[in-house]
């Protein structure tokens, strides 16, 4: 059963359920200090995802090492909300499985694109992945091309909702997605996070302002955590969206992570995409932490994770005068 903070949680979020076909706009695409407090396990050597060895670091230049903590992520679910994700690729580990397709425009239930697959592998893969113990759950709605209405992610919107709320289990979303501003869309997103589930979003890819896209256009107003690129010199790309509904900005340029199309290989994308789940990774791995000074519920957790972030001053350059702080956790120290 679902259960709403209030009366009006409710309707909002299920009003944009039950639109359903009448409902015709589009995905327009895919974007393509303080911290844990948690105790280090193992060091990672050289990870070929560049973006692990920014993230446990103040600053540049990268040392060539990903410190990750302790049980990272165990027992802490991501929904990856997307075009499916390959379950059995080798860099799972068997933590991956298919949730459920809601996509009208492919029904095949696996990864017919290769976006989500890579996306997960950011979030939660064993060599490519910030959060090496997190479960994966593949919720496709998305179609092969990487697109699709807003009703068939609103429909994955509300079986996460479920499914999170039966768990149990702390649950994170990841959504590397981009439409115009949508208040149906964004309604049915405000319905999901009043279940407590923490919610991380693409800032897209446009080069534009971010407020005029869903979902980060309501990050200004709720604990949604939306996110900006950066390369491997912290400077922020021109088709980075920017503004006041970037809450910060993570790796996103030339990542390295799974490839669908195979049991074991990779391939480099590029996009904010790319950078939404480095913060979903961080997320799984702070709320597997027996830190007390890390919040559970996502506004307070937001607001731990902005704290923690590293302003560069490339970052602040590019973002038309804004510091975004880039994501960092600080996986060395002890609980």
């Amino acid at each position: 059963m679902i259960e709403f903070d209030d009366h009006d949680g409710c309707e909002r979020f299920w009003d944009a359920v039950r639109v359903g076909d009448k409902w015709t706009e589009q995905v327009r695409s895919i974007e393509v200090e303080k911290h844990a407090g948690v105790r280090v396990m193992g060091v990672q050597r050289n990870p070929p995802n560049w973006g692990l060895d920014r993230i446990d670091q103040i600053a540049l230049p990268l040392n060539g090492l990903y410190q990750y903590p302790e049980n990272g992520g165990r027992n802490i679910d991501i929904y990856i909300v997307d075009t499916g994700i390959n379950i059995y690729h080798e860099d799972f580990g068997g933590r991956a499985s298919w949730g459920t397709s809601t996509s009208t425009t492919s029904t095949a239930n696996y990864d017919d694109n290769g976006h989500g697959s890579h996306v997960a592998g950011i979030a939660a893969g064993t060599t490519y992945g910030c959060s090496k113990y997190a479960t994966l759950i593949a919720v496709k709605s998305l179609g092969a091309d990487g697109s699709g209405p807003f009703t068939d992610v609103i429909d994955g919107l509300s079986w996460v909702g479920n499914t999170a709320s039966a768990s149990g289990r702390d649950s994170i979303i990841n959504l590397s997605i981009q439409g115009d501003d949508s208040t149906t869309f964004n309604d049915a997103l405000t319905g999901v996070i009043g279940l407590g589930i923490h919610v991380v979003a693409a800032a897209g890819n446009a080069g534009d302002d971010a407020c005029a896209y869903s979902p980060p256009s309501i990050t200004r107003t709720t604990s949604v955590i939306a996110v900006g690129a950066t390369d491997n010199t912290d400077t922020v790309p021109n088709f980075s969206n920017y503004g006041a509904c970037v809450s910060l900005v993570a790796p996103g340029v030339n990542i390295v992570s799974v490839r669908a199309a195979s049991f074991d290989g990779s391939i480099s994308m590029t996009g904010t995409s790319m950078a939404s789940p480095h913060v979903a990774g961080t997320l799984a791995n702070l709320l597997s932490s027996n830190n007390t000074d890390v919040p559970r519920d996502p506004a307070g957790l937001k607001r731990y994770i902005l704290s923690g972030a590293s302003i560069a001053t490339g970052v602040a350059n590019v973002t038309r005068g804004r510091p975004d702080g880039v994501l960092h956790i600080d996986g060395a120290l002890d609980t």
